[in-house]
């Protein structure tokens, strides 16, 4: 797995997260399958727990809203 995300995975985590989009929302918005959409919030997961940033916050510093 890559030490960083993508943009699209990064902004398929602030639909998700920021957001509160579903899945399958977030995959037309962004012309993408469901699947890829799943990867990107999984990976997202990760990295963040594997980051020095907190885990409840993306790149840009805004507060997750739940997951």
């Amino acid at each position: 797995m890559s030490s960083k995300l993508t943009r699209t995975e990064e902004l398929a985590a602030k639909l998700y997260f920021n957001e509160g989009l579903k899945p399958k929302e977030i995959a037309q918005k962004l012309g993408i399958s469901v699947n890829t959409v799943y990867k990107a919030i999984s990976k997202y997961r990760a990295f963040a727990k594997n980051s020095d940033q907190a885990p409840n916050q993306l790149s840009d510093g805004k507060q997750l809203n739940g997951g």
